[in-house]
């Protein structure tokens, strides 16, 4: 029994490694089947998908050919301020921000509201804590600037940049804003230790100083409207355009009574805002227009 058992075990073993010879010599491919053929056969051009790729000899390689696209492709949806997540945090940290100011400084603010209104030469004379509050204010409310800015250029302008990620985008923007409260301020208080004495200057930069920290604070309930509750992106850009109109006027009026109450010469004081608020302004705008031109993937 035992022979009979050796010469079948033999033969078997004999016809499987016959079966796995003649499967490794089965062209599995086109490409194998090509190199089959004879050396003087015309060459024959293989389409992208039948060509040997990096795992042609992986045991998991599988030859696929691409096909078309199915269905019809839909238009991508446009940058929305309530589908991101950093977007809307930083708004809402602005938000509870402006809460603890209102909440813990009211009187504070209050009073520097009258005095823009108030056409005495009394001062009040502000504190560290108290320019500090009005430095925070003025960050925080170029943030804001700088999310509107951000959102409308998105929405009006391009959503792909040739930078690597969107907010760097918005970075910029921030640093532009706060170099231009900087050069701003520092314009005012060249011209106006110039022609006037230092404590009306610094009753007017206190004032100045709380105008455009203010600005945030209008801006954001806008921007809220835009992103959470169907606000259309045209009438924030009304919304925003009536802003800056109104801080600019209040702004004006404060020069007026500090500086010009007394002058007669009103072509003078056209000249003083166009130089000091009116330029700057459009120069900020141009400024952020051309560095979006490029920036933007055209």
């Amino acid at each position: 029994m035992t022979q009979p058992d050796s010469i079948f075990t033999s033969d078997v073993t004999t016809v499987i490694s016959d079966s796995v010879a003649i499967e490794e010599t089965i062209p599995q491919t086109p490409i194998q089947v090509l190199r089959l053929l004879p050396k003087d056969t015309a060459s024959v051009e293989l389409p992208q998908y039948y060509r040997e790729g990096n795992f042609v000899g992986d045991t998991l390689y599988y030859q696929e050919v691409e096909s078309g696209n199915y269905g019809i492709p839909g238009t991508p949806l446009a940058h929305m301020a309530v589908h991101d997540s950093l977007i809307s945090s930083i708004l809402f940290g602005c938000l509870l921000f402006f809460c603890f100011v209102f909440s813990h400084f009211w009187d504070f603010i209050a009073q520097q509201t009258k005095a823009i209104f108030n056409s005495r030469k009394e001062q009040f004379k502000s504190t560290s804590n108290e320019l500090q509050l009005m430095l925070s204010l003025l960050t925080t409310s170029s943030i804001v600037c700088s999310i509107l800015y951000y959102l409308y250029v998105m929405a009006f302008v391009s959503e792909t940049h040739i930078l690597s990620s969107d907010y760097l985008l918005l970075a910029v923007f921030f640093g532009v804003i706060v170099a231009y409260h900087a050069l701003h301020f520092l314009l005012y208080h060249i011209v106006n230790i110039t022609f006037f004495d230092k404590r009306t200057n610094g009753k007017f930069l206190t004032s100045n100083l709380f105008l455009s920290g203010m600005v945030g604070i209008l801006l954001l309930p806008g921007i809220f409207l835009l992103a959470h509750y169907g606000f259309t992106a045209l009438s924030m850009v009304i919304y925003a355009g009536f802003v800056l109109f109104l801080v600019k006027i209040l702004s004006f009026y404060k020069s007026y009574n500090i500086f010009f109450k007394r002058n007669v010469f009103f072509l003078q004081i056209i000249l003083y805002f166009c130089a000091l608020e009116i330029i700057p302004l459009v120069m900020l705008i141009g400024g952020l227009s051309a560095i979006v031109d490029i920036l933007k993937v055209n």
